[in-house]
């Protein structure tokens, strides 16, 4: 509300009217830019829009926003292994095809949230390739990769084993001998609830987001063609649009909670059945 009314009040003489041209095109660069997703290109528009050389209005709200982006911005650990179950650094890196980093540094790297494809090459013999889905607001997520092998367990031949002692006795089913091998019990599907909630939160905050991002644009609109002497009437539907959009984002961040604690208290599946497993018992004649 307090840049609402900033916005409405009266403007500032630019410093120099390429500046102010240049100020307002990286404002509304910027904001198309964080709706479509793109919050890294919009960090660089908004950091344009909030210097020095700025109107002030406009440089007060780029920053605001640079602060919101910023908070906003995913970004992710590469953590390595190599053939020997050591950590490493000496892995390259690609990320939809682009190769990031020749060798691990260990420091976080900043995302757009979305689908990802992560190549990780150890050498020429092995590499690593797998799709992972960045969320906005993730800080410093770590992927593991590991190039170990899992060897199997060595099998000794037919010939090597003992050889069994011939059958000289009666053999009958006896059904005081069953199978040992414990049932686990399988992870617990995701409630209903928290599909409903995490849907209702996306909308909510989406549609938050475009309210307030309009409110923005009137209030600008308003001020370099009216203000101060504006019509009421314009001036109460940008401050409407603005406080639908607080309630909006305030709705979805509580849906998002409920869907968030759904998942987290989950009950754990059941265990599955297993029949017993019957052995021969031996009776002497």
């Amino acid at each position: 509300m307090v840049i609402l009314l900033a916005l409405l009040g009266p403007a500032r003489p630019a410093e120099a009217a390429g500046d102010k041209r240049v100020c307002i095109a990286a404002s509304e660069s910027a904001q198309r830019l964080r709706k479509e997703g793109k919050l890294r290109a919009a960090r660089e528009q908004l950091a344009v829009c909030s210097a020095r050389e700025c109107p002030a209005l406009i440089r007060q709200d780029c920053a605001g926003w640079l602060n919101d982006v910023v908070s906003s911005t995913p970004s992710v650990v590469v953590a390595a292994k190599d053939t020997q179950g050591r950590d490493t650094m000496a892995v390259k890196l690609f990320i939809d095809g682009e190769l990031v980093q020749e060798r691990l540094d260990g420091k976080a790297i900043a995302l757009d949230p979305g689908m990802h494809t992560f190549r990780y090459e150890l050498d020429a013999e092995h590499a690593h390739e797998d799709p992972v889905a960045i969320r906005e607001g993730e800080k410093n997520r770590v992927l593991a990769v590991s190039f170990q092998s899992n060897a199997a367990a060595p099998v000794t031949p037919a010939a090597a084993r003992p050889a069994e002692p011939a059958p000289t006795a009666h053999e009958e089913p006896s059904p005081t001998h069953e199978g040992t091998t414990a049932a686990t019990k399988g992870p617990a599907p995701i409630p209903l609830g928290a599909y409903v909630f995490g849907g209702a939160a996306l909308a909510s905050l989406g549609i938050g987001s475009v309210l307030l991002l309009s409110a923005g644009g009137d209030a600008r609109s308003l001020r370099s063609s009216c203000a101060p002497s504006c019509d009421q009437g314009q001036v109460d539907s940008a401050r409407s649009k603005a406080l639908v959009g607080d309630v909006a984002l305030g709705v979805g961040v509580v849906a998002a909670a409920a869907a968030v604690w759904m998942v987290l208290v989950k009950p754990p599946a059941p265990a599955p059945k297993r029949d017993a497993v019957w052995l021969p018992r031996v009776t002497a004649r």
